[in-house]
């Protein structure tokens, strides 16, 4: 599989003013396909967008059986005998499929070359379970850019498209074959009227969640009916909302009762993708689309946060981020991939090549970043950093205010830099040994997560467990190890808006030492500070994030286990195999743990460290893109 510069990857990177207005469900159990008396002779084209609700059984996309494009039960993607090593098993979002001659390409990523074959009669979602949109088949090898781009917030959207020998838009539920392209009509069978819905990949609708192990009953019709419990693919935390469920109208009020995510039990359900059986919404109630979710802070993630991949040369280099945006960042966190290396930990207070190991104990010591450049940043030749020619490495950066100021708010003044936007400050004060003494973070909101470390003595990283309660940590975690949390008094004890307030421990608080600390506050679309409970099977828990997720940091709170960071970049593609461990020098390793998915995480592993059953967890997670919003493109399945 290639990986390919998002920036360039479009063909204007602009904000796509294109909408798509309907799509067509496929229910497999009513045995639907479109037919066609034709022929084309190779080179050709196909471009659709799907949105998948059976994974585990062969999906047909062009063809029979075992033919030219098609989901293989392993839900691998399969286009004239080139095979993913990907699994695409995302069930909240929609997929841009292209396969030309330009190769398969998912969401405008290249997943190896395709030549193609002649065409004659073959039929097409043959038995395919799910949502259908926008079809295009064509002669000729055309361009994936020329059916989608990269917008400005990186969000791969569908773009309007020549028509060709064949064009589906589904827009006449009398005839879901009607061809605009031109060549004539398809034969359309197993499908109704009542499967032409407004689900599309510019309004992405709520669906039944088939991944999370909470859904207990089997879904169908488009995962809008269950003969069980089922939990939902959207859920808002504020506002009000209406659904139907047997054609009953039913309202929900996420201001008042919490984020929407109940366990419904079995019956049909429409939220909003289906004509609406009662009265529909009134007042302020809204249907659960991604849409119709707040306006993000934060589009772009890539804004605040990103992870760069790069190779060592034994001298000094300069790594350049190559996302959709970039950033100076503030605080950069490097491992060495393919090596026995600590991690090192620099940031804009302390200074260039000034580094910490959140493997290790130590006090400061001489680190390899130079400089924090516009656009990434600078290291010299010492082993950790790039002083292993051909050796990879991993840089995971955080944008912070690019500047420092002092705080007075706490007891204990503080050196700060804070960047209200993104919800992340970097904090530099000294220890007085006063128990409830109180330090600055300058965020103006309660952090959610803070992490300490004695810069000038060798001692733990303190990280508040946000498991126990925000607004009063009770418990702490170490990074440099892989303690179960530990109750002891005398850490971080509590924050609010502008302080936190630390005990007499000289892990945080120590007369005489000096301290760092990274502080944290949840930002819906943007970062999670989440928690949940495994269940010791490889059809794990799922977790909730609100966005598509590009950095994750795990730790199991209630026994002995490791920090696993995972990353977007490292595999690029599920399942996302290699974990890095924060607490440990070892290398990388494969591993089949987590899927990254358009609004979170799926356990994939009954591994303790992630997944055991019964297990409490908490994780630290950071955005590419948000799920949706009011304003922004929803987000690719992953």
């Amino acid at each position: 599989m290639v990986f390919e510069n998002n920036i360039l990857a479009g063909a204007s990177g602009v904000e796509s003013g294109y909408v798509i207005n309907q799509s067509a469900r496929f229910n497999d159990a009513d045995s639907p396909e479109l037919s066609r008396t034709y022929s084309i002779s190779a080179p050709w084209t196909l471009s659709v967008w799907v949105k998948r609700c059976e994974f585990g059984s062969e999906n047909l996309i062009l063809g029979a059986s075992g033919g030219e494009v098609h989901f293989n039960s392993d839900d691998t993607l399969e286009a004239e005998g080139t095979t993913t090593s990907a699994l695409f098993r995302d069930p909240s979002a929609w997929y841009h499929i292209h396969v030309s001659d330009n190769g398969l390409y998912v969401n405008g990523v290249s997943y190896g070359s395709v030549t193609t074959t002649d065409l004659t009669d073959q039929t097409l979602f043959d038995d395919f379970d799910g949502y259908v949109a926008e079809v295009h088949l064509q002669s000729g090898t055309n361009a994936y850019t020329n059916f989608g781009e990269v917008n400005n917030s990186g969000v791969w959207v569908p773009v309007s498209a020549a028509a060709g020998d064949t064009y589906l838009t589904f827009s006449n539920s009398s005839n879901f074959g009607n061809n605009s392209g031109t060549g004539g009509n398809w034969t359309a069978s197993g499908l109704t009227s009542d499967d032409q819905v407004n689900d599309s990949p510019t309004s992405n609708y709520c669906l039944l969640n088939t991944i999370d192990p909470l859904t207990t009953g089997t879904l169908s019709d488009g995962n809008l009916v269950t003969t069980g419990d089922a939990t939902v693919t959207i859920r808002p935390s504020s506002g009000q909302w209406y659904y139907e469920k047997d054609g009953v109208g039913v309202s929900y009020d996420a201001d008042a009762s919490g984020q929407f995510n109940p366990t419904l039990g079995a019956g049909s359900y429409n939220f909003g993708q289906l004509a609406w059986a009662d009265t529909g919404p009134t007042g302020s109630e809204q249907e659960l689309r991604a849409t119709n979710l707040p306006e993000p802070t934060i589009k772009d993630g890539s804004e605040y946060f990103q992870t760069t991949l790069y190779t060592g040369t034994g001298a000094s280099l300069d790594i350049t981020q190559i996302e959709n945006s970039t950033f100076k960042p503030d605080f950069v966190w490097i491992k060495r991939r393919s090596g026995l290396d600590s991690h090192e930990l620099e940031d804009i207070i302390r200074g260039t090549k000034t580094r910490l190991s959140s493997d290790t104990t130590n006090a400061e010591e001489t680190g390899g970043l130079t400089s924090f450049n516009s656009d990434g940043f600078t290291v010299d030749g010492l082993v950790d950093t790039s002083g292993k020619p051909g050796s990879n490495y991993a840089a995971w950066q955080w944008l912070a205010a690019n500047s420092t100021s002092s705080n007075t708010d706490g007891d204990i003044s503080s050196t700060i830099s804070a960047n209200t936007t993104s919800g992340f400050s970097i904090v530099s004060y000294s220890g007085s040994g006063n128990a409830n003494d109180t330090v600055g973070h300058g965020l103006g909101v309660t952090p959610s997560a803070i992490i300490v470390k004695p810069r000038n003595e060798a001692d733990n990283w303190i990280v508040s467990n946000w498991e126990s309660g925000v607004s009063a940590f009770s418990e702490k975690l170490k990074l440099n190890s892989t303690d179960a949390a530990n109750s002891a008094s005398g850490f971080v004890t509590a924050a609010d808006s502008t302080t936190f307030t630390l005990g007499s421990d000289v892990n945080v608080n120590g007369s005489g030492r000096d301290f760092i600390a990274y502080c944290w506050y949840e930002l819906e679309g943007f970062s999670k500070f989440g928690t949940y409970t495994g269940n010791g099977s490889s059809d794990g828990t799922f977790a909730w994030c609100g966005f598509r997720p590009s950095f994750i940091m795990i730790k199991q709170t209630d026994a002995s286990s490791n920090w696993f960071i995972f990353d977007n970049k490292r595999l690029g593609y599920n399942v996302d195999n290699k974990r890095i461990e924060a607490n440990s020098l070892s290398e990388e390793s494969t591993t089949n743990y987590i899927d990254l998915v358009s609004n979170g995480i799926k356990c994939r592993s009954s591994d303790s460290n992630v997944n055991a059953s019964g297990g409490s967890y908490i994780f630290m997670a950071f955005a590419e893109n948000p799920f949706g919003g009011n304003g922004v493109a929803p987000v690719p399945a992953r």
